[in-house]
């Protein structure tokens, strides 16, 4: 015995979540929903795969807040389905057939006349990307490429104050007494 039935499931709850997983606490707040409604374990709820990319289809972040959903229980197991998901199949699978007729050879003849004229604009625009540089830019690129030669600085009298190395103990003895 099939027992079928249409729901309008909200999935607003699912947006309370972290933002990057939206979409698939939306899956399992429906799986949840359809188990309740349908008396039956949420492991056993199935979803098709164009409910799944329709709530899928916005990204992870933004899932639908509503989701019109028909669900067949037979025996133990709930299948879910978009309520017009069979329509949209016939529909396809009807337009695939059509647009297969000849229409192959008559691109391959148009992909080999692009071809030669593909290779003719791609030589103008590789020539148009490097731009000649002048002697002023090499020069400047060669003194970039070298490495800076490392010399050792000796600091500066005023450095050695501030830092206060390089004072005399007596310096030092004088500091400590005025401190007690």
């Amino acid at each position: 015995m099939a027992d079928e039935r249409v729901f309008n499931v909200s999935l607003t709850n699912a947006h309370r979540k972290a933002r990057s997983n939206c979409a698939s606490y939306a899956v399992l707040e429906l799986k949840g929903f359809i188990a309740r409604h349908m008396k039956s374990d949420v492991d056993s709820v199935k979803l098709s795969n164009a409910l799944n990319s329709h709530i899928w289809s916005r990204g992870i972040e933004k899932p639908p807040r509503n989701v019109k959903v028909r669900a067949v229980k037979e025996e133990e197991k709930v299948n879910v389905t978009l309520p017009d998901e069979k329509k949209l199949l016939e529909k396809v699978s009807s337009k695939e057939p059509k647009s297969e007729k000849k229409e192959e050879p008559k691109k391959e003849t148009k992909l080999v006349e692009k071809k030669p004229e593909a290779k003719e604009e791609a030589k103008p625009a590789e020539e148009k990307k490097e731009p000649e540089k002048t002697e002023e830019e090499k020069k400047v690129e060669e003194k970039r490429k070298e490495p800076a030669p490392q010399e050792k600085k000796e600091p500066k009298e005023a450095e050695v104050k501030k830092a206060g190395v390089g004072k005399t103990d007596k310096a030092l003895d004088q500091k400590h007494e005025k401190g007690r």
